[in-house]
């Protein structure tokens, strides 16, 4: 897993398992289209849990109405595939740091 190979602590959590991203992560990489529920409705289940941890959006989707549709259920900000792990490590920095 990239996040793993630049010493940063990763787990996945199959199917918008909420028990288990609630357990404390400073951020959390959530996908558009999951098996069971879509990253937008797991997140407004996740904020109305009381989850105040960074939500990041990741989508294959166009950019206009899939990151407005993440926007309004609470995420802190979007990324659109295919993702460099560049990016994705220098918006961690942002985001955490």
């Amino acid at each position: 897993m990239l996040l793993k190979k630049y010493g940063l602590e990763a787990q996945v959590a199959k199917n918008g398992e909420k028990e288990m991203v609630l357990n404390c992560f400073d951020l959390l990489l959530m996908e558009k289209e999951m098996p069971v529920k879509d990253g937008v409705n797991a997140t407004w289940e996740l904020r109305e849990m009381g989850l105040k941890s960074m939500i990041v959006g990741v989508t294959s989707h166009g950019p206009g109405e899939v990151r407005d549709e993440f926007m309004v259920a609470g995420l802190d900000e979007c990324l659109m595939k295919p993702l460099g792990s560049d990016v994705v490590l220098r918006l961690i920095n942002q985001l955490v740091a």
